[in-house]
């Protein structure tokens, strides 16, 4: 060991796992032989002893890797203990074997090459630069297929481990952005190194395989994991032979069970399982396959494109970006949802046969996609990252709504979390709704850090903090922590500027009296020009107040009878490079998504609809729905249009992407700013808004602002007819949001906000904090601050 060279320790639990038989172990491996390779490089691998590991697994990194050492630990498995129940422990062990080792240190790279593994519980060092690679979050987009059948607590206990990491490395620019879009993630902190094949050569001799498949054969190489599209796949190819006649097979990679199979012949009588086969086994089948199809839902990158590649084989495959990432135009592209889509893709590819592959496509393939590529990448990314220092925050308290329920607001606590954890030591009381409590996310913020219920917040609880943070909106989802509010001062994030429906439920649910909400409409008669209404007496309670736009920040200050501190800060959204307009959809999209309700212009989706100049777009409505009775089902009887309510954060979010134009024209204006149209614009897609408050405040090169409804169909012809204003328009967008609406900013305002309040008399917040720690009762607090 030199010690001039760069120091790395890998956990290699990954090899002991049968996740070595699919596509995580085979990168694991390539990866640590490539940088084998590259000799400025000491590397420790750790396996533990508490997982079986197979004397050729081990062999074959003894022979393989013989200039790395390699160390058994006894770190703590999941098998009878839950995952949060043993990560301390297992860094404790970690810490112990590499401070004897003389390896915890901030020059080491501390790297987890895979984090979600059933059998391990793989944690982070104390003292190293911690790295993790990560493949995909795909069980977080899709839970609601994948979480009744996971250990739903242990995988969401990862996110700890996760959210520990100095820097996230991903293996396609994909994964990075939904690290950035789902996760909150800050850019700086997520690089991409990329992939590359890990079969690239078949064997010489191959009798036992001739001898095995006779036929001529499609190669998919799968597995029967939920989002391989495996039943759509084998359908389409039963119905291509249907109709063609040709004499095909179609040989599926992986283990399946007994009723996996049953079920998918059920849908096509030629196919051939494999079962786990061997690498010489698989280079072969490629070698020999007519094609190649991999028509899965969604990867995190999809090792069979760049494995065809290598043995230039065509490619059938699923029209989603990561795929595209790979290559724009060197494969057959197909709607993973559609089995005639895929079916004319398969015929596509047949009728091709005898003809050459798209060469130039497969060199640029080649070229970027190679394990000398993969490790330089790393380097890259590891000279990069810095070690987080630990350092003493302050600690705050958050109230706002449950992350995992429609509320835009809760999702916004989410994706905040990372940047707001770095500044700050955090306690989050979270509010469930009485109306509904759909699960639009999963919430892995109790498995991150502190939560409690909203109503567990009291008032020796606030003098605790060095702030609370109060997240208010007008819904039921706000009700104790507006009662908080008004009784204890901290910062409010005004998400609205009108509030009437806030109140109605306070009143309805007996949480106020009516005669303190009769009070606070009498204080909306005093407000200029109706820009606010049952927000005076929240706000004039509070320390601080965020708000989104200048017009927020007009329209409050001019209700404030004391001095407030008010700082205006652009509500955050990760802004990610990658995109779902490089998909070749054919017709445009225009949209309509969020909360589907008269209110918010869903009537002009019945005009766009039937005007003849737009009978070639799709027309996508998607949502919450709140609509009045009748209204969708009116829209859905129209061709063009397609609706899709109740969805996922996942699922918002790809129909998001996917349009040209979304329109978010607000019949009645509240004061709120639209995270529809800001999520939109992180896209390229341009909306058209009405020219009012925030929407006014938008840059006249991104949004397309209208003054009235007549003003709609108008601008929508416009955009429609010009290519060049809506590329324009889109790049224009994009820069916004990078440039403007990053999560980082975000922080920044506050942690200024509160630094600004600490500057000034302190007198109000500290006569609380010394009721509160003689238990005081919040309405005796609350004289105190009439007082």
């Amino acid at each position: 060991m030199s010690s001039s060279n760069k120091q790395i320790v890998v956990d290699a639990q990954v090899l002991q796992t049968s996740a070595w038989e699919r596509g995580m172990g085979k990168y694991t491996f390539s990866l640590l032989k490539a940088l084998h390779d590259r000799e400025e490089y000491d590397v420790t691998l750790l396996f533990n002893t508490n997982l079986s590991f197979n004397d050729e697994m081990r062999s074959r990194v003894s022979a393989e890797m013989p200039r790395f050492s390699t160390h058994d630990i006894n770190l703590l498995t999941p098998s009878s203990k839950k995952v949060k129940d043993i990560q301390q422990k297992n860094e404790e062990i970690l810490d112990r074997f590499l401070n004897k080792a003389q390896l915890n240190n901030e020059h080491v790279s501390f790297l987890i090459p895979c984090l979600f593994l059933g059998p391990a519980c793989p944690v982070f060092p104390s003292g190293t630069k911690n790295v993790l690679l990560m493949h995909d979050i795909i069980p977080l987009q899709f839970f609601e297929r994948y979480f009744p059948m996971m250990h739903v607590q242990d995988y969401l206990a990862h996110f700890k481990t996760l959210f520990k990491a100095d820097h996230v490395v991903t293996i396609s620019q994909s994964v990075r952005d939904d690290m950035l879009v789902y996760l909150g993630l800050e850019g700086k902190k997520v690089t991409v190194i990329d992939s590359a094949a890990a079969i690239t050569t078949a064997p010489e001799t191959d009798a036992e395989f001739r001898q095995r498949y006779t036929k001529p054969f499609v190669l998919m190489p799968t597995g029967n994991d939920l989002r391989k599209n495996n039943q759509r796949c084998a359908a389409a190819f039963q119905s291509f032979l249907d109709e063609n006649g040709a004499d095909l097979q179609l040989v599926i990679t992986s283990h399946f069970t007994d009723f996996e199979k049953e079920e998918l012949n059920r849908l096509s009588r030629n196919l051939v399982f494999t079962d786990n086969i061997s690498d010489d086994e698989l280079a072969w089948l490629y070698k020999h396959s007519e094609f190649v199809l991999f028509a899965a839902e969604n990867e995190g990158l999809g090792m069979p494109l760049l494995e065809a590649a290598e043995f230039k084989k065509r490619v059938v495959c699923s029209d989603i970006p990561v795929f595209r990432e790979v290559s724009p135009d060197a494969f057959i592209f197909v709607d993973p949802y559609n089995t005639g889509s895929i079916q004319t893709g398969i015929k596509t590819a047949y009728d091709q046969k005898g003809h050459p592959v798209d060469n130039e496509g497969y060199v640029k393939i080649a070229a970027k996609y190679n394990w000398r590529q993969v490790a330089h990448n790393l380097d890259r990314s590891l000279g990069i990252a810095i070690k987080e220092p630990v350092v003493n925050k302050p600690r705050i308290a958050v109230l706002g709504p449950k992350p995992s329920s429609y509320s835009a607001i809760g999702k916004t606590l989410l994706e905040l979390h990372p940047a707001l954890s770095r500044r700050f030591d955090i306690d989050y009381y979270f509010e469930t709704s009485i109306v509904e409590d759909k699960k639009v996310r999963p919430n892995y913020l109790p498995y991150v850090t502190n939560c409690y219920d909203v109503k567990e917040f009291n008032a020796k609880r606030y003098a605790e903090y060095d702030a609370v943070i109060y997240h208010m909106g007008n819904s039921e989802n706000h009700l104790v922590t507006a009662q908080h509010a008004l009784a204890l001062p901290g910062i409010i994030i005004v998400h609205d500027t009108h509030m009437p429906g806030l109140f109605k439920f306070l009143k309805e649910e007996r949480v106020m009296d009516v005669k303190r909400v009769e009070l606070e409409e009498q204080l909306n008669t005093f407000v200029k020009e109706g820009k606010s209404s049952y927000i005076t007496s929240l706000t004039n309670a509070q320390l601080g107040l965020i708000v989104h736009s200048e017009y927020t920040k007009q329209t409050v200050s001019e209700l404030l009878e004391k001095p407030v501190e008010v700082k205006r800060a652009n509500l955050t959204f990760a802004n990610p490079a990658y995109n779902a307009q490089v998909l070749d959809r054919g017709k445009l999209r225009i949209g309509l998504g969020g909360i589907l309700a008269g209110v918010k212009g869903l009537e002009i989706i019945e005009s766009i609809a039937t005007e003849k100049v737009f009978s070639d777009c799709i027309i996508e409505v998607f949502g919450f729905n709140f609509a009045e009775k009748g209204l969708l089902e009116r829209l859905q009887s129209l061709p063009t249009v397609r609706i899709s309510t109740n969805l996922s954060d996942y699922e918002f979010q790809t129909t998001l992407a996917s349009l040209n134009v979304l329109v978010n024209y607000r019949m009645e204006y509240r004061g709120e700013t639209s995270c529809t149209v800001l999520e939109a614009m992180r896209y390229g897609v341009i909306p058209v808004v009405r020219n009012i408050g925030w929407y006014s405040e938008l840059p006249d090169n991104t949004a397309v602002k209208v003054d009235s409804l007549d003003d709609v169909l108008p601008a929508l012809r416009r955009l429609i007819g010009d290519k060049t204003e809506r590329m324009n328009r889109a790049v224009a967008a994009k820069e916004m949001i990078d440039r403007e609406f990053l999560h980082e900013y975000y922080v920044d305002n506050i942690y200024d906000l509160m630094q600004e309040i600490r500057q000034k008399d302190g007198t109000i917040n500290a006569r609380i904090a010394a009721s509160a720690r003689e238990g005081q009762s919040v309405g005796n607090i609350m004289k105190i601050i009439e007082t």
